[in-house]
């Protein structure tokens, strides 16, 4: 319990001292890079990525996406998986590449989420299967990750995302 009490006083720490962006964040959370960072079940095996595997998955998705969309920087750009590593990383990665993260609620189906792409301008979606919402869609399924050798500090990042509600009202609301 002490160790876990001293890192998490740790990461406040580093977030107190910081501008306290989304980069700053990353950061934080990536502190300690050779602890577990999630475990996932493949083939009925658990594999294991550390913080620092996490770090350059996520800098291979700014990558990929700084490459891959070519909308004006600061545009939103929506995200819509379920929970999964693979929406972590293209999370970051999108902050990282400059974009806005629009996290779609992907229980609203189709006409609910119309709405907020229609009210973002969201030219663009992220997501792990075809969902047909917008012309321009990467399917995270589909694409190839580089290795590469950027670091967090070369990219322009991105401070904003947007949230949308559960729409229990069948009105959804936009959080920025």
């Amino acid at each position: 319990m002490r160790k876990l009490l001293k890192i998490v006083n740790k990461r406040i720490e580093l977030l107190q001292n910081s501008k306290q962006s989304f980069k700053d964040i990353f950061q934080c959370i990536h502190y300690q890079e050779e602890n577990t960072f999630c475990e996932y079940l493949n083939d009925y095996k658990i594999h294991k990525i550390t913080y620092k595997e996490a770090k350059e998955l996520s800098i291979q998705m700014g990558n990929y996406f700084s490459k891959h969309i070519t909308l004006e920087k600061g545009s939103y750009v929506g995200l819509m998986m379920e929970n999964r590593k693979e929406w972590i990383f293209s999370f970051w990665g999108l902050l990282m590449a400059g974009y806005k993260p629009v996290l779609f609620n992907v229980k609203l189906g189709p006409s609910l989420n119309k709405d907020v792409i229609e009210l973002l301008k969201v030219k663009t979606i992220i997501s792990d299967k075809d969902v047909n919402l917008v012309e321009n869609e990467i399917n995270i399924e589909k694409i190839h990750l580089e290795s590469t050798n950027k670091s967090i500090d070369d990219f322009s990042w991105e401070n904003e995302i947007a949230l949308t509600s559960s729409a229990t009202t069948l009105n959804v609301k936009v959080c920025i």
